[in-house]
């Protein structure tokens, strides 16, 4: 051993020398002893790596790769003959030859000598383990010393692969990175779970802060290893995430019990395994949290997916959730403050958080939190508003696709966050849904006005969003996703909870358009409306939880909303002067403009073919006939010569008020829609209106036809029109007796009414009914199902007369159903 160490002396005093060319024999002579005496080195092994470890910090490239050799041949062949008191020693001289900047790929096969000098060591545990024990007899304290330097061996690996992951280089940093994570998973198979979190405590995660450091740093430098960093950082991050939920967090709760070597000098400060684990996770939070302030959209995206991809693979701790969801919503709150990410990554971000809550093995354990949820609709809403304020300043054609590809990604994942509301308790999804519904009502307009009007304030405590800019446009997503979500998402409780806002606040904002607007502004609004009635007004009725007196209010605001809507104020001076006084009217100033005229026509068919036959209570099946009675008058009493629009409308209301005058069941039964409704009062005052208002348009049409100028040809086509299809819905209308008796009875005041204005009758109204009472039972049921064309025989006299074919016509076939079913002879 003298002789050996003398020999390395020698190398030593000759490597001192100044010249780079006796340096290079020197190590070139002791990779030939490497090579051919290395078993015999003997106690000359502290010198010569020693000697090796001082060359990559010293020399030039020529000496770093002789150096190099000498070490990759102990590696290859000698690792067993290398003295365990010098393992050490080696493993520090393949750091140092890592960490040398002048030869990359030496670098790069030191950290791969690293990798293989954990597995000499894993492989070698028991023989190492003994040997140590050997060298230190006699100093032993009551543990193993022998195990607790071994894995100080293991832990010099992690260290300078550690060392070597914060390297300027961006080759040998990546790959220092992947043996790092590489040799973290050996040391969880080789030593536990307890080592492994203290080698993440202490030296992991300090490098993942220090790498997104010099990420920052690099950024703000405007360097261009900037993205090589922040791709360094997301490489380490991921590994730690997958290492700490797939092994370490599942050993705890599979009950494992980490080993019990964790002594205070081994760093562990006495702590217990729940206490230590709660540390790690702690610091693991605050490492997830901070991707935000690395001000890296990708890296952002990227970490997020993986950690929640990770969370639903893993069995998470139900304990560890909760700081999940916090550290979540500190993340979210930073990436939302001042735009500092952009809206399609916080999207993803918020997909991926949305796409784990919705997981089935989440679900099961019950950790999603309302407060999460909660936050991540405030991050929608700001989304949604940041994207509003841009599409207003934007018009060209790039831009206008990347709204479109960011409303797709938007409703994706409401959609999908709306179905964790169920997971809730009753209250709580209510809450959540108000919210949702607050948001996207939120960039639908109505008027800014100190005072709605009367019918738009709700029965119940659940109030409207706050208004929004009168001058900003609907936007065509937050409408369609709220009649997405309401009538597609919603379970019948929650439709039936919220109807009642959700239909006002549409009314109110139909009712605050204004001349000079687009069509495609309201079309929108005017689409959800229809659809929302449509599909929610049965749960609203059969709700159990609304009282009657509640629902009977629900019922009056909407016909009064409908009836500011379809039959407002046409004095536009009035509405002048109530704007410049500061009142809200509704819709008092109508602009009669023909593009809207489409919007009255669904809404009106929205009324008489989904709501009337819905009606339970009689007050408001009378209020619901009013208000198309109310069209239909406002309609006869304008010109709408050139207006095919309000003709459509007026012939819509007088299909409604037909079906439903037709409708004329018992009492009590039910509807097609399974609500019990009192069908025969609601064919009484449907027949009623109907009957009347049928006269109004005929005789508007020969108001036209007598009008000078029209003399000789008829008048405008749209009249015509409107009046054979009234003639039309008559001729196809049956009564029952009871809806013709009251008929009789109604139209009886004065000398005569307004339907009934036949010629002077030899009989009252009271015979005329006993008598077609006497005929239904005698077999003859047409007498009464055809009774009001008796009430209408002047009026379809007149109309054998008219200019229009189609017209005589009708009235022909009617007198002669009169004649044939009940015997005009009999009462005229």
């Amino acid at each position: 051993a003298l002789l050996e160490r003398q020999l390395m002396g020698a190398y030593e005093n000759l490597f001192s020398c100044p010249y780079g060319d006796t340096k290079s024999y020197v190590l070139d002579g002791m990779h030939q002893l490497l090579q051919e005496c290395g078993k015999h080195i003997g106690g000359a092994w502290p010198s010569l790596l020693a000697q090796l470890k001082s060359v990559p910090l010293e020399s030039e490239g020529p000496q770093t790769n002789l150096a190099h050799a000498c070490l990759k041949t102990i590696s290859d062949t000698l690792m067993d003959n290398v003295p365990v008191d010098c393992l050490q020693l080696y493993l520090t001289a393949l750091g140092a030859l890592g960490q040398q900047d002048t030869e990359t790929e030496a670098s790069m096969d030191a950290m791969g000598l690293l990798v293989a000098a954990s597995k000499f060591l894993r492989a070698r545990r028991a023989r190492v383990a003994e040997a140590m024990s050997e060298l230190s007899k006699g100093q032993s304290q009551g543990r193993d010393t022998g195990e607790a330097a071994t894995r100080q061996l293991w832990v010099t690996v992690v260290v300078e692969l550690q060392t070597l992951g914060l390297d300027r280089r961006n080759k040998v940093r990546d790959v220092a990175v992947q043996h790092l994570l590489e040799v973290l998973e050996q040391a969880v198979e080789e030593y536990g779970e307890a080592m492994v979190v203290l080698l993440l405590l202490q030296q992991v995660m300090p490098g993942v802060e220090e790498v997104a450091k010099r990420a920052r740093e690099a950024a703000q430098q405007g360097a261009l290893n900037t993205a090589q960093w922040l791709a360094t950082w997301a490489q380490m991050m991921g590994g730690v995430a997958a290492l700490l939920l797939k092994t370490l967090v599942p050993a705890l709760v599979s009950g494992k019990t980490v080993q019990e070597e964790l002594e205070p000098e081994d760093g562990g400060d006495g702590e217990g395994e729940r206490e230590l684990m709660t540390r790690l996770w702690q610091r693991f939070l605050e490492l997830y949290a901070a991707v935000s302030t690395l001000q890296d959209d990708r890296s952002l995206s990227e970490t997020v997916a993986k950690v929640s991809g990770l969370m639903i693979e893993c069995p998470i701790p139900v304990s560890c959730w909760s700081s999940f969801w916090d550290a979540n919503e500190k993340m979210i709150a930073t990436c939302t403050a001042d735009g500092v990410v952009a809206s399609k990554t916080l999207l993803e971000v918020l997909g991926s958080l949305v796409t784990m809550q919705a997981s089935p093995r989440v679900r099961e354990q019950g950790v999603v939190s309302q407060e999460a949820v909660a936050g991540q609709l405030r991050a929608l809403a700001q989304v949604m508003t940041r994207q509003r304020r841009r599409s207003a300043r934007s018009g060209h054609q790039a831009a206008e696709e990347n709204q479109q590809e960011l409303h797709s990604m938007l409703a994706t994942v409401l959609r999908a966050l709306v179905k964790s509301f169920a997971l809730f308790a009753p209250d709580a999804e209510l809450l959540l849904w108000q919210e949702t519904l607050a948001l996207l009502l939120s960039h639908i307009p109505v008027p800014a006005a100190p005072q709605r009007p009367a019918w738009a304030v709700p029965a119940c405590a659940r109030a409207l969003p706050a208004v929004a800019d009168p001058q900003a446009k609907a936007p065509q997503l937050a409408v369609w996703l709220l009649q997405q979500l309401y009538c597609e998402e919603a379970n019948e409780r929650i439709r039936g909870l919220l109807f009642e806002p959700l239909v006002l606040w549409l009314l109110e904002a139909m009712c605050a358009r204004t001349a000079g607007q687009p069509k495609h502004v309201w079309q929108c609004v005017a689409e959800a409306l229809d659809r929302v009635i449509e599909h929610a007004l049965l749960p609203m009725v059969s709700h159990a939880d609304l009282a009657p007196a509640d629902k009977a209010a629900v019922w009056k605001r909407m016909l009064e909303g409908m009836k500011a809507f379809l039959v407002p104020v046409v004095s536009e001076e009035l509405a002048t002067v109530a704007v410049v006084r500061g009142e809200y009217l509704g819709c008092v100033a109508r602009w009669k403009a023909p593009e809207w005229e489409d919007f009255d026509v669904a809404l009106a068919r929205t009324v008489s073919l989904v709501m009337l036959p819905l009606a339970t209570d009689k007050e408001i099946q009378s209020q619901a006939v009013l208000l198309l009675d109310g069209v239909i008058g406002d309609g006869c009493q304008g010109n709408y010569d050139d207006d095919v629009g309000r003709a459509v409308l007026t012939g819509t209301c007088l299909d409604g008020l037909m079906a439903a005058a037709a409708n004329w069941g018992q009492s009590g039964s039910k509807s097609e829609h399974g609500v019990d409704v009192p069908q025969l009062f609601l064919a009484k005052s449907a027949a009623t209106v109907a009957i009347e208002r049928c006269r109004d348009v005929v005789e508007k049409y020969f108001e036209g036809e007598e009008a000078p100028e029209n003399r000789g040809r008829g008048p405008a086509a749209t009249r015509a029109e409107l009046a054979v299809s009234a003639l039309s819905m008559l001729e196809t209308l049956t009564l029952s007796p009871e809806v013709f008796a009251y008929l009789c009875e109604k139209l009886s005041d004065g000398d005569t009414s307004k339907a009934l204005n036949s010629v002077r009758p030899k009989n009252t109204l009271k015979d005329r009914r006993e008598r077609i009472a006497a005929m239904v039972a005698n077999g003859n049921p047409k007498a009464a199902k055809r009774g009001h064309m008796v009430l209408l025989f002047s009026t379809l006299c007149r109309c054998i007369t008219s200019h229009e074919e189609e017209l005589r016509q009708g009235a022909r076939r009617m007198l002669q159903y009169a004649a044939s079913d009940i015997g005009i002879a009999e009462f005229v």
